[in-house]
């Protein structure tokens, strides 16, 4: 299962976006900038 979430160009939001993130899917893996995948 993949999941992808587009986070904000704005730093402070990006910062928020990927903790609250990381603290919901701990192996989340970076694919690049806006992107993640579970």
């Amino acid at each position: 299962m993949t999941i992808h979430v587009v986070i904000a160009d704005d730093q402070a939001s990006e910062r928020q976006a990927l903790r609250v993130t990381l603290d919901g899917w701990p192996d989340v893996k970076v694919i690049g900038e806006g992107g993640m995948a579970v």
